[in-house]
């Protein structure tokens, strides 16, 4: 009688073992999905930017780019970055030192004021935000991952201050063609 006891134990042990590692895998999977949405969200931004650069009747500033990216163009609504919550602008455009950069200042969102995406109209380049992992190392490797980039630092100018410098009075907010989700634009602080 013990040992079926035992046995039965065991059996559920295993079959809890089972679920439990069923349910690491799927999320596993869940979270690669969310990485790989996000970096087709920046391609299609970047695709949006590259054909209206190459389209003769599109504003371009001196640099040949868009100076911004119109919800108009995305007739199938904004893409999203699947890997952060919506409740935050959408877009954050470069403007003074940060036309000089590749990447924003600060690539791991630390708060609700910072935008999903960047954008360099300088540059013509969009980057992806990513949400704080545990570790550095890991908010760095889905950066790059999102954004198709080899970014080696983080904070490849310096951490951010605890205060946040993300939005300026310089800033303007415009409000999206999709329900519930804010387009803005926000001077990046630097």
């Amino acid at each position: 009688m013990m040992r079926w006891i035992f046995n039965a134990f065991l059996f559920v042990l295993l079959i809890a073992a089972g679920i439990v590692a069923w349910s690491i895998h799927q999320q596993k999977l869940s979270e690669l999905q969310k990485i790989k949405d996000a970096s087709h969200a920046v391609d299609a931004i970047q695709s949006e930017i590259n054909a209206r650069s190459a389209l003769e009747n599109s504003p371009l500033n001196e640099f040949g780019f868009p100076p911004s990216i119109e919800a108009a163009w995305f007739v199938e609504g904004l893409p999203y970055n699947p890997l952060v919550d919506h409740e935050r602008p959408w877009l954050e455009i470069a403007t003074g030192d940060a036309l000089f950069k590749h990447h924003p200042k600060d690539p791991v969102l630390r708060n609700r004021t910072s935008a999903e995406f960047w954008y360099n109209p300088r540059r013509g380049i969009v980057r992806a935000r990513v949400p704080q992992m545990p570790s550095d190392r890991m908010s760095l490797q889905i950066y790059n991952q999102v954004n198709g980039t080899t970014l080696s630092d983080l904070w490849h100018s310096s951490p951010p201050s605890k205060e946040t410098d993300a939005v300026s009075s310089q800033g303007t907010i415009q409000e999206g063609k999709r329900p519930f989700r804010r387009w803005s634009v926000v001077n990046d602080g630097n």
